[in-house]
């Protein structure tokens, strides 16, 4: 598989690795995925309010993917914290994997912490991360071991959306373009970063060629998957050093000494895909499936401050087909 490839697919890839033998793709539809269908969209919001609430999420999503311990996000997602809920059930999955399918990657990322100093320090954070969540992790799935599976399902049942998402991407076999529109609603409406990312996941349920053509290239596996990836990254979702991101990048390809998520894909661009067609299908998502205007002047491939998402929160709805991305 070529590198450019990669560059694009691997976070999904891995990300789906981390919840094997917890997840069992059935051979249906989508029916037995009602009791986390939403039954109505969101409240619409003003284009301020939109960029109030995206700004509210990466404050949170901070908190929850870079600060909180184990006790608090356990402790919140028992209170009914459908984030927290969500983010716990990510814990789970990681140390599951960190002990088991990806166990030899991360005895790899050991030696190579004294091999590549440009590296030490991302690597330091994959082994503080998981000293620090999956002692007491491991105890609690000793006693429950289906708990990331409990927790995403609690998550999704109680409105998260990109809990549900990743819940009916889990356990449907295809998806149907009437979901996949009221998912891309629900983002264009909340601007949530999360769940704009986890759009990558969905592309590959697809179920039939999207009806408008001039908007089909935003859901081909390939192009589609790097546009998503790109207005995510630009939109909020945390894609520095540091992030699960990032660290899932470093346990899975040990790509470790990366500033963040696109400064790796521009590094390795597939040469087969022209850069102009990922450009203009960034344009499609942007101007015609959510409506957003351009994001806020910045160039993309120039590195975040460590710690912080790359991008800018959306910005009000246009009217007009302006060039995004």
């Amino acid at each position: 598989m070529k590198k450019g490839i990669l560059a694009v697919i691997a976070v999904v890839v891995v990300v789906g690795l981390l919840g094997i033998g917890w997840w069992l793709i059935r051979d249906r539809d989508e029916a037995g995925t009602d009791d986390v269908q939403p039954v109505q969209h969101s409240k619409k919001l003003t284009p301020e309010q939109r960029a109030e609430a995206v700004r509210a999420a990466v404050e949170k999503n901070r908190h929850w993917w870079r600060e909180a311990s184990y006790v608090e996000i356990r402790q919140a997602a028992i209170d009914g914290d459908p984030v927290a809920q969500r983010r716990l059930s990510e814990v789970y999955e990681d140390c599951l994997a960190f002990r088991g399918p990806l166990s030899n990657n991360m005895k790899m990322l050991a030696r190579l912490s004294s091999a590549d100093l440009h590296s030490k320090a991302a690597i330091r954070g994959v082994f503080d991360d998981f000293r620090r969540m999956c002692v007491q992790a491991d105890a609690d799935l000793g006693k429950n071991p289906q708990a990331a599976v409990y927790w995403l399902h609690s998550s999704a049942k109680a409105g998260d959306l990109t809990a549900q998402m990743r819940y009916i991407n889990r356990t449907s076999a295809r998806i149907s373009e009437a979901r996949m529109r009221y998912f891309i609603e629900e983002i264009a409406n909340t601007g949530d970063p999360d769940a704009l990312f986890e759009m990558v996941s969905l592309l590959p349920r697809m179920r039939d060629t999207w009806s408008q053509p001039e908007e089909a290239m935003a859901f081909d596996n390939v192009i589609g998957s790097q546009a998503w990836m790109l207005v995510a990254c630009t939109s909020g979702y945390d894609c520095a050093r540091g992030s699960r991101m990032m660290k899932v990048m470093c346990v899975g390809l040990f790509a470790c000494n990366q500033p963040d998520f696109i400064s790796y894909y521009r590094a390795n661009r597939n040469k087969a895909i022209d850069p102009a067609k990922v450009d203009a299908t960034v344009a499609v998502i942007r101007n015609s499936l959510l409506q957003w205007a351009p994001p806020p002047t910045q160039d993309p491939a120039q590195p975040a401050a460590a710690g912080t998402p790359q991008g800018g929160t959306p910005a009000a709805p246009a009217k007009s087909a302006a060039s995004g991305g």
